[in-house]
């Protein structure tokens, strides 16, 4: 059986849209609700027969979750131990329920319309070829508006994400520990396989549509959440803690798409989702917002003054990273103004989606 392990929180804007789609290309579904106080767990027991939701999880403390108050404090230990506590429960339940080949997407990820021809699912054939205890990455694109652009620096170009695994003996996410650390900032690899046992299908026509940077303003809080948890709760030594490191890994990764580096996929990765409101990504970050505001109070500005966020020098935003600067946010007050450049972006994010 070919299940999607899939982790959710507050997504219940996109959920049925994402179920209704996704189970084209699988056999079933099983879902951990993360904490979300939204509708998320309404919408899965509205569809859980008739997208073949095997089991629905439970978590009361979502896997990114406020470092404040619910759990000791020790950020390495807790990131990931949380996420094997987690991901562990869904493979666990997958193989309860006769899985044998697991997909790991994230909500705001979709597969390539290609995928799907003649009925059935492109992406189930491709596991066809994996022996026990390999792994396949699929090329991840990462989708800036609704007009087919992609980001196409070269970031964007070499993305790559591990997706789907063959079961075995000895596949865990305990033995993963060993080996994530190196590979993956945040948390565990989403696929418990050692990164030698993972083959790849690199090109557009296997590809992941990742609707991440439809909204920009979404992206700015999710990448400085990421900034704050790796730059003040990092492990004590890590290359992370460097301020410097940090901010030139974070202009790296931001300043091309700032610059707007794009290419147009084939409308035929599309064409499965043709009804698809892409305005409906805009806002999906906000909790990510008390959980900045969490950690901001409860660890204070020592270190979180020295990170930079981008903020558009003037406004209305025009693409190009001359126009942005960095901010940093030195006290309680600049987190305030820096939410209402937030939601300045948000507004012309509505506008650039309606077009």
């Amino acid at each position: 059986m070919f299940l999607a392990l899939l982790t959710v929180r507050n997504g219940g804007k996109f959920l049925e849209y994402f179920l209704r789609k996704t189970k084209l290309f699988v056999d079933g579904f099983v879902i951990n609700n993360d904490a979300s106080t939204d509708d998320t767990l309404e919408v899965l027991n509205r569809l859980k027969e008739e997208c073949n939701i095997v089991e629905i999880i439970n978590s009361e403390i979502p896997i990114q979750h406020s470092f404040k108050n619910d759990f000791d404090n020790n950020a390495e230990t807790t990131k990931y131990s949380n996420d094997y506590i987690v991901y562990t429960k869904l493979l666990d339940a997958g193989r309860k329920h006769g899985g044998t080949i697991f997909y790991r997407p994230s909500l705001d990820e979709l597969p390539s319309s290609n995928f799907y021809k003649d009925g059935k699912s492109g992406l189930k054939s491709l596991t066809e070829s994996l022996e026990e205890g390999e792994g396949l990455s699929l090329k991840w694109d990462d989708v800036l508006d609704n007009k087919h652009n992609i980001r196409n620096d070269s970031y964007g170009q070499s993305m790559l994400q591990q997706y789907l695994f063959k079961d075995g003996p000895g596949i865990s996410y305990k033995s993963s520990l060993d080996f994530s650390k190196d590979n993956r900032e945040y948390g565990l690899l989403s696929i418990p396989i050692p990164i030698e046992k993972i083959r790849t299908a690199s090109n557009h026509k296997y590809n992941v549509l990742h609707f991440q940077y439809i909204s920009f303003s979404d992206t700015l809080i999710k990448q400085y959440h990421y900034k704050l948890m790796d730059g003040i709760l990092g492990k004590e030594g890590s290359n992370l803690l460097n301020v410097n490191t940090l901010n030139d890994t974070f202009n790296q990764f931001m300043l091309p798409l700032l610059d707007r580096i794009e290419l147009k996929l084939p409308d035929d990765c599309f064409t499965l989702y043709e009804d698809l409101d892409y305005t409906t990504f805009i806002g999906w970050q906000d909790y990510r917002i008390e959980l900045i505001r969490n950690i901001l109070e409860t660890y204070g500005f020592e270190k979180a003054q020295k990170i930079f966020t981008w903020v558009p020098r003037h406004n209305p935003i025009v693409w190009g990273h001359e126009n942005w600067g960095p901010l940093f946010i030195k006290n309680m007050d600049d987190f305030e103004k820096y939410l209402e450049t937030i939601y300045d972006i948000r507004e012309q994010d509505y506008n650039r989606l309606k077009q």
